[in-house]
């Protein structure tokens, strides 16, 4: 038996990584593990470093099959050659190294972990996964902003209803991208005119143009949104010169003063505008005042689980037990 404090139904807090993990062993690709965790306010676990290793590897010890993959944040969808996790860390910072196995990218863009090997995995394949939550900002006390973070240069946008940031030092779309993960956002997705119109008026400067999430992942002309949404069904105005440069450029931007479309060369650097669900609160703060449970470890079943969550009042969408 132990005593753990119960703040979300399933997730277990653990100590050593100011923390919540849940594991979820009913299989799914990488792309829809990530969509569950993100609709718990989470994000999906990575061996970030060597508390977050040591306690994913408990979690798979107390697997039936200890042998069993399990998808892990780390991909490398929008940045060919390059796995980052959803914290933005990249692979190479990993603290066990001695784990990563060969690494084709032929073989697929996404990463799994068992107790001893990291391998690239095809996203397509069904694999278990874990959510992590991270507590976050131990010296305040207060709750989070109206964007759901401790973050307050993000602002709420009343007429698109998310939250935008705005970043005017330069960096690489690679380096953008990560930023905004790191901050729980994503490159800003241009929906409509009106939004493209909202991004120009913000920026008084015109010679920043603004990265932005959209980007031309395969290399063949089909742009695409870091949700992949093809650019057909977003805001699809481009400056008569774009994707017409030779050699091709792959990286979108929005040029703030035609308020347009443009294709850049990845590793140019330009500013970049963040984007926020504000109804999603990434990182929540632990609640402190939450009732002590006892429980078996090896029960801790889906049943379980929904007759905790009635018993302390929890409302849990039954697609998260």
């Amino acid at each position: 038996m132990c005593v753990v404090d119960v703040v979300y139904s399933g997730f277990v807090y653990h100590e050593n990584i100011k923390g919540w993990i849940k594991p979820f062993k009913l299989v799914t690709t990488w792309d829809k593990a990530a969509e569950r965790c993100y609709s718990a306010g989470a994000i999906m676990a990575s061996p970030i470093d060597k508390p977050m290793l040591s306690a994913m590897k408990s979690i798979i010890l107390d697997q039936r099959d200890q042998s069993q993959y399990f998808f892990i944040g780390m991909n490398s969808k929008f940045a060919p050659e390059q796995f980052v996790s959803q914290e933005g860390i990249k692979l190479e910072d990993l603290p066990e190294t001695a784990m990563i196995t060969r690494l084709e990218s032929l073989h697929g863009r996404c990463l799994s972990m068992n107790l001893t090997n990291i391998r690239v995995e095809p996203c397509s394949h069904r694999l278990a996964y874990m959510c992590y939550k991270r507590k976050q900002h131990l010296e305040e006390n207060r709750e989070p902003n109206e964007c759901g973070t401790y973050d307050d240069e993000y602002k709420l946008n009343e007429t698109t209803g998310s939250c935008y940031k705005y970043h005017m030092e330069l960096k690489t779309w690679d380096e953008a991208n990560i930023i905004c993960a790191r901050e729980g956002a994503y490159l800003a997705i241009i929906n409509d005119e009106e939004e493209a119109k909202l991004h120009t008026a913000k920026i008084v400067d015109k010679q920043y143009d603004l990265y932005v999430g959209l980007r031309d992942l395969e290399l063949d002309n089909n742009w695409m949104s870091i949700h992949g949404q093809p650019v057909e069904q977003l805001y699809n105005s481009w400056w008569q010169g774009a994707k017409r440069v030779v050699p091709p450029r792959h990286c979108g931007y929005l040029d703030t003063y035609t308020g347009q479309l443009d294709d850049s060369d990845c590793s140019s650097k330009l500013s970049f505008v963040c984007e926020k669900n504000p109804a999603v609160v990434r990182f929540p703060p632990r609640q402190t005042n939450m009732p002590q449970v006892e429980f078996a470890q090896e029960t801790f079943t889906p049943s379980t689980t929904y007759a905790l969550s009635q018993s302390l009042g929890l409302h849990v969408p039954g697609e998260l037990l």
